[in-house]
């Protein structure tokens, strides 16, 4: 009985064994092709080209941000109450011209 009991426990060890080599193999040959797709798009994609773009659009971007920080920059110099005080002084000698021409027109009642 004994030997049966060892027998058995050596079948389930090389059967173990046999189930981890198959994993390994499958792991190679996972690695193997993963490496020749990176291959192949290592031929498909131009590096020093791809740079040179992202280096362009990083200025790009840079310059947009300077852009656009001017642009801020001068909206919120544009919101301050000087604009306000000026509408208001052009809003008063507007009203008074016409409040001339109104008096002139009632004086000479043509």
């Amino acid at each position: 009985m004994s030997k049966m009991y060892t027998t058995k426990t050596q079948l389930n060890s090389i059967s173990m064994e046999v189930a981890s080599m198959s994993a390994q193999m499958k792991m190679a040959n996972s690695m193997k092709m993963s490496a020749t797709v990176m291959k192949h798009m290592n031929a498909a994609i131009k590096v020093p080209e791809i740079q040179s773009s992202m280096q362009e659009m990083q200025r790009e971007m840079m310059k947009a941000g300077l852009i656009q920080e001017v642009m801020d920059d001068a909206m919120e110099s544009m919101e301050d109450d000087d604009i306000d005080v000026l509408a208001d002084q052009e809003m008063a000698g507007v009203l008074e011209e016409l409040a001339i021409e109104g008096l002139a027109e009632m004086m000479n009642p043509s």
